[in-house]
């Protein structure tokens, strides 16, 4: 990272003058608030894509903020139009702002976009989180787990090896235990489909997307107890 001479590169202040306590804390904000709304801009991004166009944002801040001493919308622009830069240098679709619907030329496929973008980020919000699929993606790993054990536990059944629960304790273990396992594999497959491409991440969804009979089944029984 550069600095300039006599510049505190962490506070962005310029001059001996603004070394102050003051001046360092009102810095450090104004560079958290413009990466914060920065971040508000692009929450209708999958979470890892907007992690990964913002994973260079904060030192590069600190570098403009270190350089001059006006403030950071003065150099970069309003939060929303860097925003909209870092979709565009990344060839994302941009966001619609709410003038823009008003455009009659828009199409439908544009307005419906719009929507649900909006939909994504108001809906999220009321769980704690930017947009659904934030919080969604929180909740992967307990689906992976829950769908390798119920997998497990629905051929377990097939077979006629499950128990009633009132009957043969120590198979009803071994049979938690080995859906446990399951679900464990599930996690790490997950994750690995995860990194992986997109083709084979649009697989594993239709797959998973499946594996809800088993899950529905298994949860069923449990209730039925």
């Amino acid at each position: 990272m550069s600095t300039v001479s006599g510049t505190n590169a962490v506070t962005g202040a310029s001059t001996g003058s603004e070394t102050g306590t003051g001046t360092t804390a009102s810095r450090t904000a104004e560079i958290a608030g413009y990466l914060g709304g920065v971040r508000a801009a692009l929450a209708d991004l999958d979470p890892a894509v907007r992690d990964g166009l913002l994973e260079d944002l904060p030192e590069h801040l600190v570098e403009v903020a270190a350089a001059d001493a006006s403030p950071l919308q003065a150099r970069l622009g309003a939060p929303a139009t860097f925003a909209a830069e870092l979709r565009s240098a990344a060839g994302l679709a941009p966001t619609l702002s709410p003038a823009k619907l008003r455009d009659p030329s828009l199409s439908s496929a544009d307005l419906a976009r719009a929507f649900l973008q909006r939909a994504d980020r108001s809906l999220g919000r009321t769980t704690g989180y930017e947009s659904v699929r934030e919080f969604l993606v929180v909740l992967q790993p307990t689906w992976w787990l829950l769908r390798g054990g119920s997998l497990v536990l629905s051929f377990l059944a097939g077979s006629g090896y499950l128990p009633e629960w009132e009957h043969n304790g120590g198979r009803m273990i071994g049979s938690l235990f080995l859906a446990l396992v399951g679900g464990l594999v599930s996690v790490r497959l997950g994750r690995a489909v995860q990194a992986s491409t997109a083709g084979t991440r649009v697989v594993s969804t239709i797959i998973s997307a499946f594996c809800i009979i088993p899950v529905v089944y298994v949860l069923s029984q449990f209730l039925r107890v």
